[in-house]
């Protein structure tokens, strides 16, 4: 009896431990799906991720200043370079696969699902297309004779050409999610830096200006002291990294000076930047190494640290412009290293652009001069010639920035801006995304049925879940092929309303 009894006991906890295990594995593999639910940061993805093969989940890291289309979090194809960074490699793999974990969705009604998706890495020509805001100069001196009724004038106390601008988006406090633009008042800064302040940069395209004065922050800094730069502090770049803002100046003489700030209105100087090779650089880091490229008479020099601060490794000339350049901008995004610079003899300045891809930054660079800048008539606007009749400059210091699939850039004298919408358009030859959905009817993990192959086309894909694909539970796997070597279909986010 006793044997019986124990046996009996023994049969319950392997029956009890079994039905734990079961109703475990329900709660891992199940997921109460509720509508109005997306997914778009980086860790909604990791929440909703099963099973991966080739693919990869990425957010914007601080690579080129934080600047690419993946945004809070994106789905794309792994690198074939296991070895090498994202960043440091161009090819995708051919083909890959998500699946979701499983979703429950308990109401009688269909489900809608909207899938973002873009092309990423596809080629750009960057030396068309651009659209100049009409209200240009976008931010001028006071009581300039070419300001339109759009511009923003600078206050008359503190008003001068404002130039060597950077268009920055601030990371936290108050001034997260909102556009900076920085720049010097006066040549060298004679009358100290400024910054004035935008919630978006869409406005632009519907004619309006964005931005606006803000009192408390202007100017930002009022040092008009002659240091050993010979000359006024001028920076002409600004990037963050772990909190720190760091602008490289414009000073002469291959004395640039490094500033320091954590809150972008209070800066130090960190004095001269040991071992650059030039002056007037534009700043980037590459994930691993922070470089600076330089002004050096018609070549653009580099060199780099792994420390901003310095000191930097002269490496030489990147390549040479063949005639005056200077005011480096760098940028990753879009799966390549993009520079504009200036392009032209001085104060007949237009603007240069190159690109390299990540395998061969930070050398490599193919240039197309003199894509933008006066004397373009199918640019227009006067204000942009060096006559007398516009700024008696010309166009130079481009800097971009992006915003959702947009592509502004800014440039100088006074501070003018320009938009392009980027190529992120797929002609179905070479990329190939489908959607399947599974279901499991009877909740046990397993699938019961499977839909046919559905087509996920760039921009947004709406498809109706029907009560009956979703019955019991379901799950999305969503399949990328690609036939470009470096370009891949980035899902951006995901939803279900």
């Amino acid at each position: 009896m006793k044997v019986l009894l124990n046996s009996c006991f023994l049969l319950f906890l392997i029956t009890y431990s079994s039905c734990q295990q079961d109703a475990n594995r329900q709660t891992e593999l199940s997921y109460e799906l509720k509508k109005g639910e997306v997914v778009d940061q980086l860790f909604d993805w990791e929440e909703n991720t099963a099973i991966t093969k080739n693919v990869k989940l990425m957010n914007t890291e601080n690579i080129g200043g934080k600047f690419d289309l993946m945004g809070n979090g994106g789905l794309l194809l792994s690198r074939k370079d296991t070895v090498k960074s994202f960043w440091k490699s161009s090819n995708f793999e051919s083909n890959g696969e998500w699946i979701s974990k499983w979703y429950n969705y308990n109401q009688s009604d269909p489900l809608l699902l909207e899938v973002d998706m873009i092309i990423y890495g596809k080629p750009q020509d960057m030396t068309k297309g651009w659209i100049k805001f009409e209200g240009n100069p976008l931010v001028c001196e006071h009581g300039w004779k070419n300001a339109s009724g759009k511009s923003l004038q600078l206050p008359k106390e503190y008003s001068e050409w404002p130039n060597d601008q950077a268009l920055v988006r601030g990371r936290r406090g108050k001034f997260e999610g909102k556009w900076l633009l920085l720049f010097n008042i006066g040549p060298w800064a004679i009358k100290g830096w400024g910054m004035v302040v935008a919630d978006s940069l869409s406005l632009i395209k519907d004619g309006k200006n964005p931005f606006y004065l803000v009192d408390d922050y202007y100017p930002l800094f009022k040092g008009t002291t002659i240091n050993d730069t010979v000359g006024y502090n001028a920076p002409n770049d600004w990037i963050e990294q772990h909190g720190v803002w760091y602008a490289p100046d414009e000073s002469r003489d291959h004395k640039s000076h490094m500033w320091t700030s954590t809150d972008l209105l209070s800066w130090e100087d960190k004095g001269v930047i040991e071992g650059i090779n030039g002056h007037d650089p534009g700043m980037c880091f590459d994930g691993n190494d922070y470089y600076l490229f330089n002004e050096d008479d018609h070549k653009i020099t580099y060199c780099k640290s792994q420390n901003p601060l310095g000191p930097y490794e002269p490496l030489g000339e990147a390549f040479d412009v063949g005639g005056h350049t200077g005011d480096a901008d760098v940028s990753y995004f879009n799966n390549a290293w993009h520079m504009t610079f200036d392009d032209g003899p001085h104060a007949h300045y237009q603007i240069g652009y190159a690109t390299t891809t990540a395998e061969k930054f930070p050398l490599g660079w193919v240039q197309s001069n003199q894509f933008f800048g006066p004397h373009l008539p199918e640019q227009g606007q006067q204000c942009d010639d060096d006559t007398e009749e516009g700024n008696a400059f010309g166009t130079g210091d481009a800097d971009l920035a992006l915003e959702g699939t947009t592509l502004y850039m800014t440039y100088e004298r006074p501070v003018g801006i320009a938009y392009k919408e980027l190529e992120v358009s797929d002609n179905y030859k070479k990329h190939k995304v489908r959607l399947i959905v599974q279901t499991d009817k009877n909740d046990d993990g397993e699938v019961d049925e499977e839909s046919v192959p559905m087509k996920i086309r760039d921009g947004i894909s709406s498809i109706v879940l029907t009560p009956e694909q979703i019955e019991g539970s379901f799950r999305l796997i969503f399949s990328i092929e690609t036939a470009a070597e470096s370009e891949s279909a980035l899902i951006r986010s995901f939803s279900f309303k």
